[in-house]
């Protein structure tokens, strides 16, 4: 009896956890975003192009008649050339814009990763606030058969009170169902439509949280969005010795003519011929100008964005450490012996009755919110400093919601 009595209770749980979607599950859910099978695609589609340069840039062909002479014709076939220079230039000008979206992409990427963390933290907020709702909610019931209690054996109690437990009652159960709807709703958004909860028991420690975050820094070598501006930078640059080789082309054309005239003793001759440029920048100076300036725009954004990543991390990381400090003082206050000692003492002393047993456990119930409320503001300050630094992009295998030891 006692083996079907324990079976039954092991699959209960089973069934219970099996419900319960853990944060390794959110943070790797391999089907996130159609979006980003269609950045994939575009990036590939990018990378796929084998743009070259042609030798010959285009082929002319003229012919001419005079109306006077009709036994004057000439026939004129002329082509421009691509040199080398341009070839070469053209080709890294088609790179450096692929490598730019291929950042633009992996930016994106990191993005919707920090997003997932974040949605996945709301997530974590309405379980753990769904908790503490159904912990009150069986407080109020105690409570409520507190004064049931009182009404059988003819005691006497303060009917405002007990009017104000059963509407706080009612108001709590009204809130959890809400709370698990929402829940719902968010767990659907992280693509889980069939789970209604989550799995809370192995988030990491404020210690843990503290140790990562004051050990990472911004490192615009590994950052997607310096990335981004560099690849940006290096695009006008490819851009900027393109049209500088080009407008320095020498050679134009060559062309080759044939002309048919009676009233020359030689009645049909060739010619070949060539055009020459001579190399001059005077329209071309507005367009190198826009990408120059351009050029220094970048640079400046990138400076700027270095600064101020600079100055929230640290603003970020001190937060924390105060958080923290704040944290570790109320939980020394909770659990300080003497307090626990005198508790204990008139909890065991049985002169105290059964309503004020329940106010020392609403007391309690306080104490392990607003402990619960700082834990949470650790964890988003944690959040925020690790998207800031593109931590959690980078490290796409790691789930910084566990404890890393």
């Amino acid at each position: 009896m006692r083996y079907w009595v324990l079976t039954c209770f092991l699959f209960i749980i089973n069934t219970y956890l099996s419900s319960q979607v853990s944060t390794d599950q959110i943070i790797f859910f391999k089907d996130q975003d159609t979006k980003k099978e269609s950045w994939q695609k575009l990036n590939e589609g990018i990378f796929s192009i084998r743009y070259e340069t042609p030798w010959v840039d285009r082929f002319e062909f003229r012919t001419e008649t005079d109306r006077l002479m009709t036994s004057r014709q000439e026939f004129l076939f002329r082509t421009s050339f691509n040199s080398f220079r341009q070839k070469k230039a053209d080709g890294a000008v088609l790179f450096h814009l692929a490598e730019r979206k291929k950042w633009e992409f992996l930016s994106q990427i990191n993005d919707m990763v920090n997003q997932r963390y974040f949605l996945t933290l709301e997530a974590i907020k309405k379980q753990l606030e769904l908790k503490g709702k159904l912990t009150r909610e069986s407080y109020f019931l105690k409570m409520e058969k507190t004064y049931e209690a009182y009404i059988q054996s003819g005691e006497s109690f303060d009917l405002a009170d007990y009017l104000k437990n059963h509407e706080d009652l009612q108001s709590i159960r009204l809130s959890v169902v809400l709370s698990k709807k929402e829940l719902s709703t968010i767990l659907f958004n992280l693509g889980f439509p069939e789970q209604d909860s989550m799995e809370i028991r192995d988030l990491i420690t404020v210690k843990n949280m503290a140790a990562i975050a004051g050990n990472v820094m911004v490192d615009v070598d590994k950052h997607p969005e310096f990335h981004e501006l560099d690849a940006k930078n290096s695009f006008l640059d490819a851009r900027l010795h393109s049209d500088k080789v080009k407008d320095g082309k020498i050679l134009d054309f060559a062309q080759l003519r044939y002309s048919v005239r009676n009233d020359l003793l030689l009645e049909n001759r060739f010619s070949v011929g060539v055009g020459l440029n001579f190399p001059w920048r005077g329209s071309s100076r507005t367009k190198y100008s826009d990408i120059l300036i351009d050029k220094l725009e970048t640079n400046h954004a990138k400076e700027e964005k270095r600064i101020e990543m600079k100055e929230k991390l640290t603003t970020l990381q001190n937060q924390l450490a105060h958080q923290k400090k704040m944290y570790e003082v109320f939980t020394t206050a909770s659990e300080n012996a003497a307090f626990n000692n005198v508790k204990k003492t008139i909890l065991g002393s049985g002169r105290v009755n059964l309503h004020d047993i329940l106010s020392l456990e609403k007391y309690e119930l306080n104490k392990a919110e607003k402990e619960t409320e700082l834990f949470l503001d650790i964890l988003k300050t944690y959040l925020d400093i690790l998207s800031l630094t593109a931590t959690l992009g980078n490290q796409r295998e790691v789930n910084y919601f566990k404890n890393l030891e």
